[in-house]
């Protein structure tokens, strides 16, 4: 997900993280509440896109319409702020998709702050593009998260029906194919898309290996017991196995993992340098990155300078999921 300009001697992709930046975290300043529109609906993504982001990076959980909505998470109690929910009832999946989108997320007051569905959110990208290209402008690209239901109680929709439902999606969208990456933690959606639409890119998810997920499966109810999924570090083994599984086109660790001095130089080194780390049509695999916590300070910003300059040493094309669009695009032109 990176973009030419001439102006830079490399290629920094700047993402927009669940639109203009990440919001209904618990831990996340007050400030962060009334300044953004709420995470992952389209007034955050317009916010997004008009902040100069590259890409937007949205996540979608199924309704129980089988329809992919736009939410980080499959528990409404997460992102549904200003309406009371049924004690047996506040999961995405127990929804129709007119029930969801008919509820207000987040914590500003706004009547944009409503769920969208993707295709809402594909429809939108795909004008802003057309209106792009008339203008001579490069395209923005969607990286949409397909979302596991771990550690929920919900009806849960795992097998191909996440990856079909977004696939018909897709396919009923303008949104160019080339404009859009899937991606994902969860190993058996990517194979499932895979299979569907074996032409749309695809990313592998990698967690911190501090992170209490790390090493768990992503699905842990019953019905998923077969499935081999789970949260995956950064590391030369299991990224090579699950590459040459999926056929990827990106590995998208959690930031940390490149900030540690042996392992991330010589996995970046491998992936630059080993001709088995390519993707479908031969490309050098991109690192898209993220930071579970992303505060916009100093220490923040030494951080992202000491990832750019690795990844950019090794030559290989870097996306940054940031909450601080305007913030990191004012950094990188200071480094590139």
């Amino acid at each position: 997900m990176t973009k030419n300009n001439p102006k830079r001697k490399y290629k920094l992709s700047i993402g927009g993280h669940r639109g203009n930046g990440q919001t209904d975290h618990p831990d996340l300043n007050a400030n962060d509440y009334v300044q953004k529109y709420p995470e992952n609906t389209l007034a955050s993504i317009e916010a997004a896109i008009k902040a100069g982001a590259d890409f937007i990076e949205i996540d979608v959980v199924l309704s129980k319409d089988a329809i992919p909505m736009v939410i980080h998470g499959n528990d409404l109690r997460e992102h549904v702020f200003k309406q009371e929910l049924p004690e047996d009832k506040y999961f995405v999946g127990q929804y129709t998709s007119q029930e969801l989108q008919g509820m207000r997320v987040g914590r500003r007051e706004s009547r944009d702050a409503t769920i969208p569905t993707l295709m809402q959110v594909m429809e939108m990208l795909a004008k802003r593009n057309r209106a792009s290209k008339s203008r001579d402008r490069p395209a923005i690209m969607l990286n949409i998260e397909l979302k596991g239901v771990r550690g929920t109680d919900a009806p849960r929709r795992k097998s191909p029906h996440l990856a079909e439902a977004v696939h018909k999606a897709i396919e009923a969208s303008e949104l160019q194919p080339e404009h859009i990456l899937l991606s994902s933690f969860v190993q058996t959606y990517l194979k499932e898309t895979k299979e569907v639409m074996p032409n749309i890119a695809r990313g592998m998810l990698f967690t911190a290996v501090e992170d209490q997920g790390y090493g768990q499966k992503t699905f842990l109810h019953e019905a998923d017991n077969g499935d081999v999924s789970c949260y995956d570090a950064f590391a030369s083994d299991r990224v090579r196995q699950l590459h040459a599984q999926l056929e990827l086109c990106a590995v998208h660790p959690e930031m940390t993992h490149l900030v540690r001095p042996d392992d991330a130089r010589d996995l970046l080194t491998a992936l630059s340098q080993d001709k088995c780390y390519r993707s479908p049509i031969g490309k050098k695999l991109a690192v898209n990155t993220w930071c579970l916590q992303e505060n916009a300070n100093e220490a923040m910003d030494a951080t992202i300078m000491g990832v750019i300059e690795r990844v950019s040493k090794c030559g290989l094309p870097l996306g940054i999921i940031t909450n601080h669009i305007k913030r990191l695009r004012v950094l990188a032109d200071t480094l590139l």
